[in-house]
């Protein structure tokens, strides 16, 4: 019964708040490296992303992974 208050751990929708890496980046979309598979990417900003930066997936629109830019806390 606990474990349906446990986040959903299968699916797409696992790999929110996870990390990635960027393989290519123009602006504000280009490809992610996530959870063993390349992903299209978008930013809701624009914003300067390099090859194998470390980006934070934030949420999923269909097939593709809205990101931010990784930040260590």
């Amino acid at each position: 019964i606990k474990s349906r208050k446990l986040p959903l751990t299968t699916g797409a929708e696992s790999i929110k708040g996870s990390k990635g890496k960027v393989i290519s980046w123009d602006k504000n979309k280009g490809v992610v490296a996530a959870a063993g598979s390349r992903w299209d990417a978008a930013s809701n900003q624009e914003i300067n992303l390099q090859k194998d930066d470390a980006v934070t997936i934030k949420d999923i629109d269909g097939l593709k992974l809205i990101i931010e830019p990784y930040n260590k806390k």
